[in-house]
């Protein structure tokens, strides 16, 4: 094989290795930049899950069928990427809820910071394990929020006043005898005016 022969195959190998560590720093510097870069890569995503509502002053009711997180008109919670809040709801006795509403700011005070707020859905709000008590809700994102959660639960249930209730037929009794006793004191009093007529006469 002459030298004229060898020299395009030298060339073509060179080539070749150039492309491959062209390839190699690529793919390097595109893995870097993804662990660098602030969406869920690797672990810098990572929640963690919060406890909610058994301690007092941690929620209240708004009336007997509802329940609220936090006012709408003070500090909402904190709800940054990934975070999981377990809500104690035994306030409503362990009613299921009917209405769960979630909402969400950018702010952490929105009322007083002249910001804005809205109705969670989608991964935002992840709801799930709403039974005995207890609400989970999950920023199923990587973006920081503050939450504000509205329950609101079946109502309670009323106890029905049995047929012939012994009070009510007593007080009705009691009227009915009371008239009778009226009645028969009026007509002893007509027949005593009718004698002292007969004895006038």
């Amino acid at each position: 094989m002459t030298t004229t022969e060898r020299e395009p195959a030298s060339r073509t190998g060179r080539t070749t290795r150039k492309r491959v560590l062209t390839l190699a720093f690529f793919w390097l510097a595109v893995s870097a930049g993804a662990a660098l870069a602030p969406g869920c890569y690797g672990h810098n995503c990572d929640g963690e899950i919060v406890q909610y509502g058994a301690v007092a002053g941690q929620g209240h009711l708004l009336n007997v069928d509802t329940w609220e997180s936090n006012p709408i008109d003070g500090p909402w919670l904190p709800f940054p990427k990934q975070r999981m809040y377990q809500f104690d709801l035994r306030a409503l006795g362990n009613r299921p809820p009917q209405i769960i509403l979630p909402y969400l700011s950018a702010q952490s005070d929105p009322l007083h910071e002249f910001g804005n707020f809205t109705i969670g859905g989608g991964n935002l709000t992840e709801l799930s394990g709403a039974t005995n008590g207890v609400l989970t809700v999950k920023n199923g994102t990587c973006a920081d929020y503050f939450l504000r959660v509205v329950v609101q639960a079946a109502p309670v249930p009323t106890a029905p006043v049995p047929n012939g209730d012994a009070s009510t037929t007593s007080a009705t009794d009691s009227v009915t005898n009371m008239g009778l006793a009226d009645s028969g004191a009026d007509d002893n009093a007509v027949d005593a005016s009718d004698a002292d007529a007969d004895d006038g006469i």
